[in-house]
């Protein structure tokens, strides 16, 4: 923006304006003129006081039950189920704070994660290691932790915010979404691949969603809104346009749900199945998430309270499954080809998570969450 020259305000010829008299009428509306000023800014500390005190953690890092109460939303990655269906963690406020609960199905605590910071989205690399945000100041950094010892690491650092968005199949690369902070729009985040082996990090695109594919990465650039592109790296790295549309998720090696962003409505998008190697494209019912049940049906949330839908893609259609009342998402983890539902019950974490029964075409209890 081009700044306006600074210049002084010319003495020569100058008169004053009002007369003593003409003075004496404007002191009134001077009065008035200060007490409204006054007041503005009496408010404006106020507001700031109130949006201090109650705004949550992701404007200034204090993690406190008050935060919860007065109004505020914990956010965090749904549960995780552990590659053996033995355990399940998630993070919690439960007991006043932001932790992370390993249990088994049974509900047995087998180990905490807690920290005088806010720690939350954990997810399992391994049968006992986790990696997991923990937010300090306004601040948030990922750390890896094992659950058998308790011996924690910190992977990144810096004036950031970084949130866990996807993790590859051998659990030895993850993707996240990398913001500064601020309060207002028009931060775009930053995809970042951080390797677990070597703890180095590549930047991938600036933009939202993104996923693995196999190996490869899939990603909406800021620059194309309405584009799915993929990122490979075989020898050198390349990055070109895949499909139009916007990411709706990576669902295999092979297969992604796209949505038209142009068609969203009452939380829906008009989708297609995609593969990616034959570039066959199979329309789905609007929905806002998928997850492959199988090899060869689509399980999708429609309307953030309403439906799940089973989607048959050898022609057969689409049945509904009955599931608990409250906001469903899709928890993470589990075994390979399962599907597994966490239904929240209230604002909080109560709820409970559900594994779809591919032979019942039914759904049945796997834990509670608290």
């Amino acid at each position: 923006m081009r700044m306006l020259e600074s210049r002084e305000c010319p003495t020569r010829n100058f008169h004053p304006i009002a007369t003593v008299h003409d003075t004496a009428m404007i002191r009134p509306r001077q009065t008035v003129v200060a007490f409204v000023v006054i007041c503005a800014c009496a408010i404006s500390v106020a507001v700031f006081a109130f949006i201090w005190l109650t705004v949550p953690v992701l404007y200034h890092g204090e993690d406190t039950w008050k935060t919860y109460t007065a109004g505020a939303l914990f956010a965090s990655r749904a549960p995780a189920v552990a590659s053996d269906e033995a355990s399940v963690i998630y993070a919690t406020t439960s007991q006043g704070h932001g932790d992370i609960l390993w249990k088994s199905l049974n509900g047995k605590l087998l180990a905490q994660v807690s920290s005088p910071e806010c720690d939350r989205s954990p997810v399992f690399i391994s049968k006992s290691d986790i990696l997991f945000e923990r937010e300090h100041s306004g601040l948030r950094h990922v750390f890896q932790a094992n659950l058998a010892n308790g011996h924690e690491i910190q992977l990144t650092g810096g004036n950031v915010i970084d949130r866990i968005i996807d993790v590859n199949s051998t659990g030895d690369e993850v993707l996240l979404y990398r913001t500064k902070p601020s309060i207002g729009q028009g931060n775009v985040p930053s995809v970042i691949r951080l390797s677990l082996s070597n703890s180095t990090e590549e930047h991938i695109a600036d933009g939202a969603p993104a996923a693995f594919l196999g190996s490869d990465i899939v990603v909406t650039p800021s620059s194309h809104e309405s584009e799915v592109w993929l990122w490979t790296k075989r020898s050198t790295p390349s990055f070109s346009k895949l499909v139009d549309g916007a990411l709706g998720g990576s669902l295999s090696d092979r297969l992604l749900v796209v949505f038209d962003p142009s068609s969203y409505e009452s939380g829906d998008y008009n989708a297609l199945l995609v593969d990616i190697i034959s570039r066959e494209k199979v329309t789905l019912p609007r929905c806002h998430a998928a997850r492959l049940v199988g090899d060869h049906r689509v399980m999708l949330l429609q309307s953030y309270r309403s439906d799940v839908l089973v989607c048959d893609l050898q022609g057969r259609g689409s049945k509904k499954i009955e599931s608990p009342p409250g906001y469903r998402e899709f928890a993470n983890g589990g075994r390979q080809g399962e599907a597994y539902l966490y239904v929240r019950t209230d604002e909080g974490t109560n709820g409970q998570i559900l594994r779809f029964d591919k032979e019942a075409f039914e759904f049945v209890k796997v834990a509670d969450v608290e």
